[in-house]
């Protein structure tokens, strides 16, 4: 009896219990100091139901983290498009099924007190520069009128990953249980604090921001007999605006943080016979969250060691039983939602476009200008807020997939965008992706490979399809007709040159603000996958302009002849603008850098930033500030409280640019080469033939003119050009005002002309009369002050699509 007494004493000894021993856990990654745990599932815990798998681990002993243990994410199948209906957000994220075991009680607070944040932002729209903006164009005739400010919301589905962080097991053989550590697997380091990351990079970004023009734009590029006439020149601007973080608990396994941007765009509506606006900024911030949670499972007796004594010189073991959780999980959850607002403004008025002769010619358009948001009601569904092409292009995508996908021009040194020819088997060991190099004309062609394994730490967020793809657009709605009339009227002529026509379009350009794995080049010219945040100006739109000027001609003759009466198109263009998408290169891009393959990708990522034409620089340099466990970047930033610079102010208006192009009217006729017939003008006098030689060559020689050879489209010819001298009259609208000499000396020499060929009977054999024999011996057609005549295809040109992007002028 004794005996046993001692042997129960032992085992009484042996037996403890831990209901949270925190020794071996890994070293937090939201908490510096503890991790966050759940309450304890008693016997399994539940299944998070997701598709996406990391080879299991053969070997339950192997700690390795290259290695994972019942490791699990979300991916195609677990998640769906942007909610862009905010109430019904909030609800998905308030549901019942959000248990202990899925996120930290704190996880969905946190993300709604960054929301509340978000919103304080909203009311940095600039409305007072909108306001600005139609006080200019009122200067000149516009009366606006305004809409907005107009919230947009886009929230996206919950990711989320889970692995097996610990667990007793007893070794064949053994008759002892072990404790096994597994460290978070490398194929799903780049799953924890992608919220912090975030923030951390966009502070390192707002500490390298000099400048946030992101270059310029025409849309519309005109010319008008070799003078520019632009219509539609935008100047994008994007700046990260103070990133902020949610006061949090230290140890409550949840953080949330917002990044917000100031987005701006400067807009010059018809150049340069308009004003540049004034710049219109507007906000828009990146909300995220980030949970943690580590779980017990299965609680039982563990024997961990045995104590052993000699009893009468024969070992005793007594075995140390222990009352502990066999498993232990850690969960992670991440949330994205995008917030932004915008306003529009519509008016009407008449600009001068340019001068054809004495007529100044005018564009009465209605005119839209929107900052944020599509001018309402939207002409065109060509960009929307929010995208649904956040999957990767995949051939066959597994059944329940999407089959929308991304794709976009891409630069120089970074190869996002468009993905294709992809394999997906859900066992691949080797997935492998092409990636197209776009220019901006949307030709591809192969840039390089990339290859994610399945233990790539970026495979997750790829498989996820959680590629998040907001664009808030600025627009001008342009629409109206060409307008315009000046006469003449002299004792035996009338002139009048009138002008018409339509122009409608709608031209705009979006910020592109996608959060998403794509591709960096490396020094070595490798194709290497980086994930970030990128905002990518993206122009388009598309315009139908219709420009006519009718020159129209009426000469009295003497009786018996009817008189002349002659129309002529002097200007007529037609130029259609298809619809157009154009998105800007690397050198106009702003990018944030949040993690890469190289490094330690929870922690310290090798990743670079860029600004536009800048230099690129690390997201995370090697000054960055260390946590307790000496790890760089996110946890030393996050207690790094220094204040980041603000952006500069916004760009001012700029003045009209420069008069309207201007066009003269020109008579010409058409002679042989072989004699200068100015030369050898004949004297008055003799006949009718003579008098008429004398009075068409005095003035047509007379000033200004020019000989020249003329290809009016129906073939090259020699022929010689008078320009009407006619001076815009004081009065447009009274016919007989003007005083008009040159109309006069050129109706008294078609009056002769007309005398001696109705003589000789060449008037009775055209067709009809005077005003067809006028049209065999003169043309009308546009020409510069010195007689040269324009070719039709001079007068108005235009490419038919966009400009090139060029280096931006805005500045503060």
């Amino acid at each position: 009896m004794k005996l046993l007494g001692a042997i129960a004493v032992l085992a009484l000894l042996g037996c403890g219990t831990d209901d949270e021993d925190t020794s071996t856990v890994e070293s937090p990654i939201i908490s510096a100091t503890a991790p966050f745990f759940s309450p304890p599932a008693p016997l399994v815990l539940p299944v998070l139901g997701l598709h996406g798998h990391l080879p299991e681990a053969a070997d339950p002993q192997n700690t390795s983290l290259l290695l994972a243990h019942s490791a699990q994410y979300s991916n195609g199948l677990d998640l769906g498009p942007a909610n862009e209906n905010r109430d019904s957000y909030n609800d998905l994220l308030a549901s019942p099924d959000r248990l202990f075991w899925k996120e930290a009680p704190n996880f969905q607070p946190y993300l709604q007190a960054a929301l509340t944040q978000a919103d304080a932002h909203m009311g940095e729209l600039t409305l007072d520069s909108l306001h600005t903006a139609g006080d200019l164009l009122a200067d000149i005739g516009f009366a606006p009128e305004y809409t907005g400010p107009t919230p947009q919301f886009a929230g996206y589905p919950v990711p989320r990953a889970r692995w097996m962080d610990a667990r007793w097991l007893r070794p064949a053989g053994a008759d002892l249980d072990t404790h096994y550590t597994y460290p978070a697997p490398y194929g799903l380091r780049a799953f924890p604090e992608r919220g912090a990351r975030l923030y951390c990079a966009a502070r390192e970004v707002a500490r390298n921001q000099t400048s946030g023009s992101l270059g310029k734009q025409v849309l519309l590029p005109l010319s008008i007999l070799g003078q520019e006439l632009d219509i539609g020149v935008f100047e994008p601007t994007a700046f990260v605006n103070n990133p902020e973080r949610i006061p949090s608990s230290s140890s409550d396994g949840a953080q949330a943080f917002n990044v917000p941007f100031t987005l701006g765009i400067q807009i010059t509506p018809v150049y340069p016979v308009l004003p540049t606006l004034p710049e219109l900024r507007y906000p828009l911030v990146l909300s995220t969250a980030d949970s943690e949670i580590v779980t017990n499972v299965g609680r039982g007796l563990i024997v961990e060691d045995r104590r052993c004594i000699s009893f009468f010189g024969y070992p005793l073991c007594i075995p140390i039983v222990k009352d502990d959780y066999r498993y232990r999980y850690r969960t992670l959850a991440h949330a994205d939602t995008a917030l932004s607002t915008g306003a529009s403004m519509k008016s009407s008025v008449k600009i001068p476009v340019f001068w054809a002769g004495p007529l100044l010619v005018n564009l009465g358009i209605n005119l839209g200008a929107s900052v944020g948001q599509a001018i309402p009601p939207r002409v065109s569904d060509t960009h929307q807020y929010v995208s649904d092409d956040r999957l990767l292009y995949l051939t066959i995508p597994p059944p329940g997939w999407g089959y929308s996908h991304r794709e976009g021009a891409t630069y120089e040194k970074y190869l996002d965008g468009f993905w294709f020819g992809q394999s997906f088997v859900a066992d691949d060991q080797d997935e492998h992706w092409d990636v197209a190099s776009t220019d901006d004309d949307h030709n591809n062609s192969l840039a390089g490979s990339v290859t994610l394994t399945p233990t790539n730490p970026l495979r997750p967020l790829v498989h996820a399809n959680d590629d998040h793809h907001v664009a808030p657009t600025s627009e001008i709605l342009i629409g109206g007709g060409v307008e315009g009339v000046v006469g003449f009227d002299v004792s035996i002529a009338t002139l009048e040159v009138k002008a018409s026509g339509e122009v409608n379009g709608t031209l705009g350009l979006a910020h592109d603000v996608r959060d998403a794995v794509n591709v960096f080049t490396g020094l070595d010219g490798s194709a290497l996958p980086i994930a970030g945040v990128t905002v990518t100006p993206v122009t388009y739109g598309h315009a139908d302009l219709h420009f006519n000027v009718n020159f129209h001609l009426h000469i009295s003759l003497p009786w018996p002849l009817d008189d002349i009466d002659v129309r002529y198109d002097i200007i007529d263009s037609t130029t259609p603008f298809a619809h157009f998408q154009n998105t800007w290169g690397e050198g106009h891009k702003l990018r944030i850098g949040t993690e890469s393959t190289l490094g330690d990708p929870t922690y310290a990522p090798a990743v670079p930033s860029q600004l536009g034409t800048t230099p690129l620089f690390a997201s995370f340099p090697p000054s960055a500030p260390t946590d307790t466990f000496g790890r760089q970047s996110v946890t030393g930033c996050l207690a790094d409280t220094t204040a980041v610079p603000a952006p500069p102010p916004p760009c001012k208006s700029r003045p009209a640019a420069g008069p309207p192009p201007e066009t003269s009217n020109c008579v010409y006729m058409e002679f042989s080469p072989e004699l200068d017939r100015c030369l050898h003008i004949p004297p008055p006098g003799g006949n009718k033939r003579q008098n008429c030689n004398n009075a068409m060559l005095t003035y047509m020689c007379g000033s200004v003119s020019k000989e020249q050879f003329y290809d009016d489209g129906t073939g090259e010819k020699f022929v010689l050009a008078h320009r009407l001298a006619l001076n815009p009259p004081a009065d447009p609208s009274d016919l007989h005002s003007p005083d008009a000499p040159d109309l006069v000396a050129f109706s008294l020499a078609v009056q002769k002309c007309a005398d001696a060929d109705d003589a000789d009977g060449l008037i009775a054999h055209t067709p009809t009369g005077p005003s067809d024999w006028f049209k065999s011996r003169f043309t009308a057609a546009s020409c510069n002050g010195s007689a040269t005549l324009y070719k039709p295809s001079e007068i108005i040109t235009t490419t038919g699509k966009p400009g090139a992007v060029e280096a931006g002028g805005c500045t503060p």
